[in-house]
């Protein structure tokens, strides 16, 4: 995969990982949504065994549905969001791939995600309400809306993709960005047909990577996509685009959580780059190949996960962020069970 980023196309004899090997490899490769890239980065004359051909066919086919679908749902929204004069930038997704790797089609993205900022976010929902889609009755509820800072959606129309509209960039458990409008300027556009659509500036695509990266981490899902576009996102950044980058996870207070997102990229492809002053070391009881585990593998029985109260304060940038933190995790989690409760009556 190091080679599919750096475009050096490797050989690796992949035929004598016996069927077991192959099966596990395989369902890291498709959970992490590795597969596609993974086969980039193979010389042409290198032949995969049957059944990671399979998988890599899969996550092709895969990424040609979804993401087929998504840029459509963009083609569709985009000039509406535009024309009611609603600032916004498409985050994650085939856009963001194009950036990172190129491609349109690099990783399956099942969802279109935008950013909005809180102000806007009614009027940027009615709007997306106006194009034929219904936000079903659980996202209606306080803790979607305030403590996920999100809600799905939907629509009837199979030629569309669910929409997750955004004004918050993290949930409660890991560290919420100081300033998260921050994420919705100077943004990069990308050519979609016709029209420019705006996504997250190269620093900010980082930024949000290593967050969903401490996001996936503090809920025991596989991460392994995420350290990729840390990874790619990194090659291509000038050394004062670094520095910026550096900059903003300050201003963020987002400094560990890029600290753990670059450790995450380094590991995984060796891409490495170093903080102008070394912060201090994020996750240092754990060892390399236990981040890995849980990074790639985070189901295993034998990964060695620490309280996700110490990920949180390992993640906190200064003290008095984590009780802040865990009150907002807590609230979180009351209203969440206050809605519940009252579903159920």
């Amino acid at each position: 995969m190091r080679a599919a980023l750096l475009k050096t196309p490797a050989r690796v004899d992949l035929a004598v990982v016996d069927t077991h090997g192959q099966e596990a490899l395989g369902d890291l490769l498709r959970h992490n949504r590795l597969a596609v890239l993974m086969a980039r980065g193979l010389a042409r004359d290198m032949t995969l065994p049957d059944r990671l051909k399979t998988i890599v066919a899969e996550s092709r086919t895969l990424a040609l549905q979804f993401n087929s679908r998504n840029l459509l749902t963009i083609r569709t929204l985009a000039p509406m969001l535009s024309a009611a004069s609603i600032p916004f930038v498409v985050i994650k997704g085939p856009l963001a791939q194009q950036l990172a790797y190129g491609d349109f089609f690099a990783k399956p993205s099942s969802d279109v995600d935008v950013l909005v900022s809180n102000e806007v976010f009614v009027s940027a929902r009615n709007c997306v309400l106006g194009a034929g889609y219904e936000l079903p009755e659980p996202c209606a509820s306080p803790w979607w809306r305030i403590f996920l800072g999100e809600q799905h959606l939907l629509t009837d129309n199979v030629s569309l993709a669910t929409v997750d509209l955004h004004h918050r960039t993290q949930q409660p458990g890991c560290p919420t960005p100081r300033r998260p409008a921050l994420f919705l300027t100077e943004p990069h556009l990308v050519r979609l047909g016709e029209i420019e659509v705006p996504i997250l500036s190269k620093i900010n695509a980082i930024l949000l990577a290593c967050v969903s990266v401490a996001k996936a981490l503090v809920h025991r899902e596989p991460a392994g996509g995420y350290a990729a576009d840390i990874a790619a996102q990194l090659l291509a950044l000038s050394p004062l685009e670094l520095q910026g980058l550096f900059v903003a996870a300050i201003e963020q207070r987002l400094s560990s959580t890029l600290h753990l997102g670059l450790r995450a990229a380094a590991l995984m492809f060796g891409i490495c780059v170093q903080f102008p002053k070394t912060p201090r070391v994020v996750l240092d009881a754990i060892s390399d190949r236990g981040l890995l585990s849980m990074l790639l593998t985070p189901a295993a029985d034998d990964v060695g996960w620490p309280k996700r109260r110490a990920l949180l304060w390992a993640l906190c940038d200064a003290k008095f962020q984590y009780p802040v933190e865990v009150g907002w995790a807590l609230s979180s989690e009351i209203c969440r069970r206050i809605y519940n409760a009252g579903e159920g009556e």
